[in-house]
């Protein structure tokens, strides 16, 4: 993953949900799509690692969009909190 470092690849996004491609977001802003609205409306799923919390998941159709509540978790949260990030990605697989 090293050569995706800081692209910028929200542009594609949209089309991966119109046709139906599950895509999980972490730690980004909500993109402008045509399910945009049900995603902020969705009710938020919390995650702990621990006992702590660590994740606010929303969901709908194609999209999960995880925000991060971690502490010491920089632009590389696999490396940075790597127990947390496991945790997202076997939940959302």
């Amino acid at each position: 993953m090293q050569m995706d470092w800081m692209r910028h690849l929200e542009v594609g996004i949209p089309a991966l949900l119109e046709d139906g491609i599950r895509v999980l977001i972490y730690a980004g802003g909500a993109i402008e799509w045509f399910g945009r609205k049900d995603v902020v409306a969705a009710p938020t799923v919390l995650f702990k690692v621990d006992g702590e919390e660590a994740w606010q998941m929303k969901s709908h159709g194609p999209l999960t969009f995880f925000k991060e509540q971690l502490h010491d978790a920089c632009h590389m949260v696999p490396v940075d909190q790597p127990k947390a990030s496991l945790q997202m990605l076997q939940s959302w697989m």
